[in-house]
C-alpha cells in the first residue's frame, strides 16, 4: 500500500501517466511540456493521433506497453500524446505539417523538429526511428557549439563549409550561412565543379542567393561534358529547396509565403533558361501557368477547397478547354520536333529514318498532357465539392480529356464521374469499349474490368 501511494505521488508530482508499466506520457499543456523537457534536458516524443485511426490504436496497444519500447522512450524522451483533431492539437499538428496518422514527432526541448516518422510498422521499426532521434538530439547539442562560433563572427571558408554540412546532417542549412558562403566564392559566372557539388549537397531553401546562383549553373553544366554528371544533383537540389519551402508554407497556411516562393521559382526558371520564350507576353504566360500549378498544390495540401475550386475552374476553362484541335496539333508537332532534336543531339530536325518508328504517344505529347491535366482537375474538383453543377462541369472536362487522349487512365476517370452523375449505362459502355481496345494481357485490363464489375 505504501509503495502504491509513493508511486501515485511520483506520477502526480511529475505530470506523467504510465501505461501499465509501459511508456510514461506527460500530462499537461504544450507549454508545460516544453518546460518539463527543458527541466529534464531531454528531447520530446509526440504521438500525434486521431481517435478514428486504426494504426494509431495498434501502436498504442502494441508498442507503448512493450518493455523494450518503454525502457528506451522513458530513458531518453519526455513523451506526449496529441489528438490532432482536438483543442490545441489542431494548430500544433498544422504547425509541424502533420498530414498522416500516426505521426511520431521527435523534438528538441524547445520544440524544434529533430526527426519525423509517419505510420506504424511494428515495434522494431518504431525503435529504429526513436534511435535516429536520439542520435539527432546528440548532434543538436554539438550544433550549439557551431552556432556559438558563428555568432562570434567566424566566417572562414573552411568553417562555413563545415557548418553547412553539420546543419544539413542535423536538419537544414540556413539561408544566412548559405549567403555568407556565397559572399566568399569567386565572382564568376560559372562555378568550379566542386563548388557546384557542394552547394547541391547543402541547398535547402529558396531564400538564399545560393539558390539562383546554382540555377544559373544549369546551362554551363549541361553544355560541358566534364560537368554533366553534376546535373541530376543540381536539379534535385533546386527541387528539394522548393519542396522544403512549400511544406513550410503549407504547415503555416501562409499564402504570402506561398507567393514569395512562386516568385523565387519564376526567377529560377528564368535563370535556368534566359530564352524562356520568344516574347515577354509568352514568358509571362509560361510563368503564370507554373505559378497556378503551385497554387493548386498548396490549396489542396492546405485543405482550402473554395480556393482550389475557383482556381481549378479558371485553369480548366480559360487555359485547357479553350485549346482548339488545330492549336493542339501544332503544339504536338513542335514538341515532337524539339524532342527529336534533343534525342539526336543536333539543332535541326532529325532526318533519320528511325524517326518514323517513334511511338504515336510521342507525337501527341501536348494533347496527352492537356488530357491528363483535365482529368486530374475533374477528379479533384469532385473530391472538393458535392455541388451537382461542379460535377457537371467536371464531366465536361473528363469528356474532353477522353477525346484528346483515349486512354485507360482518362476513360477510368470519366466513367467514375458518369456513374456518380447517375449515368451508369454510359459508364459501363465507356469501360467495355476501353477493354475491347486493349490486348487481353495489357496491364490496364484488370483495372478496367474491376471498375466495370463495381457498376
Amino acid at each position: 500500500m505504501r509503495r502504491f501511494l509513493l508511486l501515485s505521488v511520483f506520477v502526480l508530482s511529475t505530470g506523467l501517466t504510465a501505461m501499465a508499466d509501459g511508456v510514461r506520457f506527460f500530462q499537461g499543456s504544450w507549454g508545460q511540456l516544453l518546460s518539463e523537457a527543458k527541466r529534464q534536458n531531454k528531447p520530446i516524443f509526440v504521438d500525434v493521433y486521431t481517435t478514428w485511426c486504426g494504426p494509431c490504436k495498434l501502436m498504442t496497444s502494441q508498442a507503448f506497453p512493450n518493455p523494450r519500447v518503454a525502457s528506451r522512450m522513458n530513458e531518453h524522451f519526455v513523451n506526449y500524446k496529441l489528438d490532432a483533431e482536438k483543442g490545441d492539437g489542431q494548430s500544433i499538428a498544422k504547425r509541424y505539417g502533420v498530414q498522416g496518422y500516426p505521426t511520431s514527432l521527435f523534438l528538441t526541448p524547445d520544440g524544434k523538429l529533430l526527426h519525423r516518422a509517419i505510420g506504424y510498422n511494428g515495434i522494431d521499426k518504431f525503435l529504429a526511428e526513436a534511435q535516429k532521434a536520439i542520435s539527432d538530439a546528440k548532434e543538436a547539442r554539438t550544433m550549439a557549439i557551431w552556432n556559438a562560433e558563428y555568432d562570434r563572427g567566424e566566417r572562414s571558408a573552411k568553417f562555413l563549409r563545415g557548418m553547412l554540412l553539420k546543419q544539413t546532417e542535423y536538419d537544414r542549412a540556413t539561408a544566412d550561412v548559405l549567403d555568407d558562403y556565397v559572399k566568399i566564392l569567386p565572382k564568376a559566372d560559372t562555378l568550379a565543379a566542386d563548388e557546384i557539388k557542394f552547394l547541391s549537397d547543402v541547398l535547402s531553401t529558396t531564400y538564399t542567393k545560393a539558390y539562383l546562383l546554382l540555377a544559373r549553373q544549369t546551362t554551363s553544366v549541361a553544355g560541358q561534358a566534364a560537368k554533366q554528371p553534376l546535373l541530376p544533383g543540381l536539379t534535385k537540389a533546386l527541387s528539394r529547396a522548393e519542396q522544403f519551402d512549400f511544406q513550410d508554407a503549407v504547415a503555416s497556411q501562409d499564402e504570402v509565403q506561398l507567393e514569395q516562393l512562386i516568385k523565387h521559382i519564376n526567377a529560377r526558371q528564368q535563370a535556368q533558361n534566359p530564352a524562356l520564350a520568344k516574347t515577354p507576353v509568352e514568358q509571362k504566360a509560361i510563368l503564370e501557368r507554373e505559378a497556378d500549378d503551385v497554387r493548386l498544390r498548396f490549396y489542396r495540401a492546405s485543405r482550402l477547397p473554395a480556393h482550389y475550386i475557383a482556381l481549378a475552374k479558371k485553369i480548366a476553362e480559360t487555359r485547357l478547354m479553350t485549346r482548339t484541335a488545330t492549336e493542339l496539333a501544332r503544339a504536338d508537332s513542335l514538341a515532337y520536333l524539339q524532342s527529336q532534336r534533343i534525342d539526336s543531339g543536333v539543332a535541326t530536325q532529325s532526318t533519320d529514318s528511325t524517326a518514323t518508328t517513334t511511338p504515336q504517344a510521342d507525337r501527341s505529347a501536348v494533347s496527352r498532357l492537356t488530357a491528363l491535366q483535365l482529368c486530374d482537375l475533374a477528379r479533384n474538383l469532385t473530391e472538393q465539392s458535392a455541388d451537382k453543377k461542379d460535377l457537371a462541369q467536371a464531366l465536361r472536362w473528363s469528356e474532353r480529356a477522353v477525346q484528346l487522349h483515349n486512354h485507360p487512365s482518362t476513360v477510368l476517370v470519366h466513367a467514375r464521374l458518369l456513374n456518380r452523375a447517375g449515368r451508369r449505362t454510359e459508364a459501363q459502355r465507356q469501360l467495355r469499349d476501353a477493354i475491347s481496345r486493349q490486348q487481353p494481357d495489357h496491364d490496364s485490363v484488370p483495372m478496367l474490368q474491376a471498375e466495370l464489375n463495381k457498376l
